[in-house]
């Protein structure tokens, strides 16, 4: 078996890198306990390889690491070196993995190394496991150039709508089979309706580099015209104007910025661009001018433009946010496909509610409505079912013979049976003829016999109530008679009134008096209190109380009973029920009790109005049901509810979700989850501080687990820092650029990236940006930092390295006198900067290599 060194090194050359077994002793001095190296051009990359197992030498190792960290600073003259930083790769065991860890932390406390040298571990065990150790050697991007050119792109866009049509396809085929062959036909026509054009509509175009672009009034910017380079370093204090550069560039490109709020209309984001927010602005790129942004985008700029708001958000936002954001910024999903669906269902809503009309059927009553129960329920036959649940008079009539003792006798009637036979025979007339067994001359005439038995029985029915009405009438005059003689308390024995000792206007005067009297009294002891003579004070308020005495000694009970008028005097009524309306209502000719009869008598008139009701409601449905006509719309009813029932399963986005949802989740398995695994480990210097992140793919949503955790159930943006989630937000930004075809990512643009990083961090994403770089090799690069010694960073790192990129310009704002924004250029000066060169003084080639 190969040695862990020949692993890793083998490893390497599947990534195109050139490998040297054993210490290629560089500058003719050996390093120590480097066992292999390896070094790639396009990315300039060098690799050393150690082994560490067991008791290590930390002195040995702090050596190791000081002549790692100083290998640029030996290559490099009055520049920078070819290669960049260099990345050591420690196979360990437990052991020595802890001893190690300790030292790289008081290292990186103590001395700046960890800017200069980028250790990651591997255990030993672990170098024959491929996907291990890429984790390991992330830095070199293995898994970047094995998917560089696997895109997220049209392809998919055009693998969506394959998708979406095989999904909405399954869906119909799901449907009722009582629709048959017109699912296909549905089928072919809500794929049709919800793509339409869209598989054929031209793909916006991505940024293209901008040689040279003027301002004019735009922002806190009264003026600038500038030559910009392969790579622009923009740097300055916060509110200098960088930003405003990078949202000038993107207003050239596509009328509209990632800056802009979606809530704002292009006419209100027009507002705020003229410096101090009046008159206008002016941009002109490459001769293409812009005064004014557009409600459109003119161009796509999610995967190239990362604005600094967009960098915690990437990785801030929900797992549902992050999977419907991945579907709009690759174009995976058009945005308006939910207004499509809610079109649809309109469409196929209007176009049965024709045919139901049409056929004689009620119109759905609202858009989530089963068409198919609905057809049921309007062509059924329910006749016998609905005659069964009207009110039973017979129940009434029964309890009537109960309370008149026997009084009650009913009205024998022999039509009732006949109604229910014939109710039961139109039931399964119906069902013949929805089955073709019954043509539409039989079901008439089975339907109309039955209308006309249910007719005739109303008429009886109708007759019964009116005699009942009648009755109930004339016990309820009686009952109302016979409580009018009750006693009143008002009344002696005689049914005489009593005669009052005085009269009522008397009576009335004195109560009114008495009531006087006291107002008087409290008026009284009220200005006494004001008074300050003592004697008068005393007057008065004897005076009160004598008045207080006089009231009280008016007798206001009795007073009050005479001043009320008596009632009028009643005359004597006697109802009799009349004796022929109580025998055709059923009763003998025996009197009847009105207070037990009536409200039983009651119940009855209430089910026979009931029952009527129901009763002409059935007659109805049997003169008026569609099955006497339906033949001549079976055909278009069935296809236009199949195309209903479908647009309905569609709104509910159980085929789209299903559709995006394997999309996505091939994606993240097949290439996104990958490169962005490996971006967020090569920006962080300390491997170990990180976990591998995890990727998964819910209903609707992407959860980023790992990195602080084993668990992958855990989202990340409830476990990271800032600085981490910025890290995670950079990764996923960048992988989505990355994969997407070559003419998309000519241009790359970050604003701020670093705003949150200390020096390690910041150290990692310089060197990751570097290589991620010079492995896109685009053509034009614009990072924006507010801190001038990440500018030098950043320019020293993408500075020109065997032709590319052909210019760096560093572009300091600041404010002037007159608080407006001006730029000041620092073009880098062109040193050649070649890897062969400096491979040789490693003694990676030549006779040491050999």
């Amino acid at each position: 078996m190969s040695s862990p060194t020949s692993q890793v090194l083998q490893r390497l050359e599947q990534s195109d890198f050139e490998t040297h077994e054993g210490d290629p002793a560089p500058f003719g001095e050996h390093l120590p306990l480097v066992t292999g190296v390896a070094w790639e051009k396009k990315t300039a990359q060098l690799v050393l390889v150690a082994e560490a197992i067991g008791d290590i030498d930390v002195d040995v190792w702090r050596q190791f690491l000081f002549a790692g960290s100083g290998i640029r600073f030996q290559l490099s003259a009055e520049h920078s070196s070819a290669f960049g930083t260099p990345v050591a790769i420690a196979i360990v065991d437990d052991e020595a993995e802890g001893r190690l860890r300790v030292l790289a932390e008081s290292l990186a406390e103590d001395f700046s190394i960890f800017s200069r040298v980028d250790l990651n571990f591997v255990k030993v065990g672990d170098v024959g496991r491929p996907e291990v150790l890429d984790d390991a050697l992330a830095p070199l991007l293995p898994r970047c150039r094995r998917l560089l050119g696997a895109e997220i792109s049209r392809q998919e866009v055009m693998r969506f709508w394959d998708l979406l049509r095989r999904e909405i396809a399954k869906a119909a085929a799901g449907l009722d089979p009582v629709f048959g062959n017109y699912r296909e036909v549905a089928g072919d026509y809500c794929a049709d309706v919800l793509i339409g054009m869209s598989a054929d509509e031209p793909e916006l175009p991505s940024p293209r580099p901008i040689g040279e672009i003027s301002l004019s009034r735009f922002r806190s910017i009264a003026s600038l015209k500038v030559k910009l380079a392969a790579v622009n370093v923009v740097h300055g204090p916060n509110g200098s104007g960088k930003t405003s550069l990078v949202e000038a560039m993107e207003l050239a490109w596509a009328g509209t910025s990632e800056r802009k709020p979606t809530d704002v209309s292009a006419a209100e984001y027009a507002e705020a661009l003229p410096q101090g927010g009046f008159g206008e602005f002016r941009i002109v790129a490459d001769q293409e001018e812009v005064d004014a942004p557009s409600d459109t985008a003119r161009a796509q700029l999610a995967r190239s433009v990362l604005a600094h708001e967009a960098i915690a958000r990437l990785a801030g936002q929900s797992p549902k946010e992050r999977f419907t954001g991945l579907l709009e910024i690759t174009g995976l999903e058009i945005p308006d496909l939910k207004a499509r669906t809610a079109v649809l269902l309109k469409q196929a809503k209007q176009d049965l509610d024709r045919a139901l009309s049409e056929a004689g059927l009620a119109n759905l009553p609202r858009s989530n409505a089963v068409a198919l129960k609905h057809y049921e329920d309007e062509v059924g036959s329910s006749f016998s079912a609905t005659y069964d649940r009207l009110p039973r008079v017979e129940d009434v009539q029964e309890a009537l013979v109960s309370v008149s003792r026997g009084k009650f006798r009913g009205v024998p009637r022999g039509r009732e049976q006949a109604v229910r036979n014939s109710l039961k025979e139109a039931d399964a007339a119906v069902l013949d003829a929805l089955d073709g067994r019954l043509s539409e001359p039989g079901i008439g005439k089975i339907l109309d016999t039955s209308a006309r038995l249910v007719l005739e029985f109303i008429d009886e029915r109708a007759n019964d109530l009116a005699v009942s009405q009648r009755l109930l009438g004339q016990l309820r005059d009686q009952l109302r008679v016979e409580r009018s003689h009750e006693e009143d308390p008002r009344v002696v024995d005689q049914g005489l009134e009593t005669e009052a000792p005085i009269g009522v206007e008397l009576a009335t005067r004195w109560l009114r008096h008495s009531e006087a009297l006291r107002l008087a009294a409290a008026q009284f002891r009220a200005d006494a209190e004001s008074v300050h003579d003592d004697r008068w004070r005393t007057l008065i308020t004897a005076y009160a109380e004598n008045v207080d005495r006089a009231a009280d000694s008016a007798p206001v009970d009795e007073l009050g009973h005479f001043a009320r008028p008596a009632p009028p005097p009643r005359q004597e009524r006697t109802v009799v029920v009349d004796p022929e309306v109580q025998r055709a209502a059923g009763f003998d000719g025996d009197p009847i009790e009105p207070e037990l009869v009536g409200p039983v008598l009651r119940e009855l008139t209430d089910a026979l109005e009931a029952q009527i009701a129901g009763l002409r409601a059935i007659a109805e449905r049997l003169e008026r049901h569609p099955v006497r006509t339906l033949d001549a719309h079976r055909e278009n009813l069935m296809r236009e509810m199949c195309k209903f029932e479908l647009a309905r399963t569609l709104r509910r986005e159980g085929p789209i979700l299903k559709a995006s949802e394997t999309l996505v989740t091939q994606l993240l398995d097949e290439r996104l989850a990958p490169v962005v695994r490996e971006l967020v480990a090569a920006m962080v210097r300390f491997d170990w501080y990180f976990k591998p992140l995890k990727m998964s793919t819910g209903t609707r949503s992407i959860v980023l687990g790992g990195l602080a955790t084993d668990r992958e159930d855990l989202d990340a943006r409830l476990l990271l820092n800032s600085a981490e989630q910025t890290v995670l937000g950079l990764a996923w930004f960048l992988a989505l650029h990355m994969l997407q075809p070559e003419e998309h990512r000519q241009v790359l643009v970050m604003d701020d990236p670093t705003a949150v990083f200390d020096e390690a961090n910041t150290a990692g994403f310089a060197s990751t940006l570097r290589a991620f770089s010079r492995l896109l090799n685009p053509r034009q690069i614009v990072v924006a930092t507010h801190n001038d010694q990440i500018a030098a960073m950043l320019a020293e790192e993408l500075a020109a390295v065997d032709g590319w990129p052909e210019s760096v310009l560093r572009l300091r704002f600041r404010r002037n006198d007159e608080d407006e924004s001006e730029a000041t250029e620092d073009r880098a000066r062109e040193v050649e900067r070649r890897v062969e060169v400096e491979s040789e003084r490693l003694g990676l080639v030549g006779d040491v290599a050999a």
